[in-house]
């Protein structure tokens, strides 16, 4: 995975929300049958952030999960992984 980056650019946040909207049916569509797409939104407090997303990776790896993909959207900018 790569390192966050964040940004608060009304563009670029316009353009990675649309990119959020369209991750359920664009995973979905193309997963293995037989597995399941799981979304979903969690929080964390911004200054915990990237924390947060270390852990995240740390849980998908211990979970033997090999394509996690998220986003990140706290208040002040927008990350995608």
């Amino acid at each position: 995975m790569e390192t966050p980056a964040f940004t608060s650019i009304p563009a670029e946040q316009a353009l990675l929300w649309k990119v959020r909207k369209g991750m359920f049916p664009s995973v979905g569509a193309v997963r293995k049958s037989g597995t399941t797409v799981i979304l979903e939104d969690v929080a964390f407090p911004v200054a915990m952030l990237g924390a947060a997303i270390i852990d995240l990776q740390e849980l998908f790896k211990n979970l033997a999960i090999t394509r996690p993909s998220f986003s990140v959207m706290p208040k002040t900018g927008i990350s995608t992984l």
